[in-house]
């Protein structure tokens, strides 16, 4: 059966940093293909479950708010991530709950106070180019979405043909919204490569408050702070680079490797933040703080069981 697209969402104000994203490409970096998708990809999964598309739809990904769209077909939508004000027709709706939209309206997405990323999801989803399986829009490839950015007067497209009326009494328990916060201590796992670094430095790593450079971006963020050294001078054989990694140059500032991050590298890792921690990491702007405190493998492990258990919980109770 074939499923039919029509326009469903305008841009009428394409704000920051507004694109196209789900849940990556998985598969491909043995060939140097990114996995790329939601920074926040804890906000995309629960925003999806409230419209019932399936966890790894595509959705639009907003950086710093300040957005706005005009709807052009009847549908239903969830705005989760950043805290920030959202208006249907000049009238306030809640965050991480669903909400029907008709032909005509106008919604805008503020600029945030807590957090810095919003998603919106739409009951069956964002028509894009799907490349490799995926929808995410990588713009250093200029492949999936769009190939780009959203600007004003785009015209999006998805389904129409959806029902959404069982979805009015679906809910989030307020123990599964995050709260975002301007200083974030983020739970590392330390790496074998830490033997790289004097001891001076990781105490230091794990007792330093950073600040998230305004050079960062989708690809990492990177920190300023009090530099590390190493203690072998010399970088490590190219090796794959996981997601939340903190490489550390030849200057001693960290970079946290996010959802758009190289394949490979040779700079030294000195940790990884644990995966439940990642979205949090997201959510921080440029000019906010972050510290890190040491955890185990085992913790780390049981932490992210713990977080997929209640998630299936609230979907086979909705």
């Amino acid at each position: 059966m074939i499923k039919m697209t029509h326009p469903i969402l305008e841009i009428t104000k394409a704000g920051l940093h507004t694109s196209i994203q789900d849940l990556g490409r998985y598969g491909y970096q043995e060939y140097g293909v990114i996995v790329g998708g939601a920074m926040d990809s804890y906000a995309l999964r629960l925003g999806n479950y409230l419209v019932g598309n399936r966890e790894g739809e595509a959705a639009i990904e907003m950086f710093y708010g300040n957005t706005i769209f005009r709807i052009l077909a009847s549908s239903y939508i969830a705005i989760t991530g950043a805290k920030t004000r959202v208006l249907l027709n000049g009238t306030t709706v809640p965050l991480w709950k669903g909400f029907h939209v008709e032909k005509g309206d106008y919604l805008e997405i503020g600029v945030p106070e807590e957090g810095y990323i919003n998603y919106l999801a739409i009951r069956g989803g964002i028509h894009g180019e799907v490349f490799l399986n995926s929808k995410s829009t990588y713009l250093r490839g200029r492949f999936g979405g769009l190939g780009r950015l959203l600007k004003n007067r785009d015209i999006l497209l998805g389904r129409t043909d959806v029902k959404s009326d069982h979805l009015l009494k679906r809910s989030l328990a307020k123990e599964l919204i995050p709260t975002y916060s301007k200083h974030l201590t983020a739970r590392v796992v330390i790496t074998p490569q830490a033997n790289y670094f004097t001891k001076e430095s990781i105490r230091r790593f794990f007792s330093t408050v950073y600040t998230v450079s305004r050079q960062s971006d989708r690809m990492g963020y990177r920190l300023d702070g009090e530099p590390l050294e190493y203690r072998i001078h010399q970088n490590i054989i190219t090796d794959a680079i996981p997601l939340g990694a903190i490489q550390v140059p030849d200057n001693g500032l960290p970079i946290i490797l996010l959802s758009d991050h190289q394949t490979t590298g040779g700079y030294p890792k000195i940790g990884i933040i644990a995966s439940v921690d990642i979205p949090l990491v997201a959510q921080l702007r440029p000019g906010q703080t972050l510290s890190f405190k040491p955890i185990s493998v085992q913790k780390s492990q049981e932490l992210w069981i713990e977080q997929e258990k209640q998630l299936v919980i609230t979907k086979l109770t909705s």
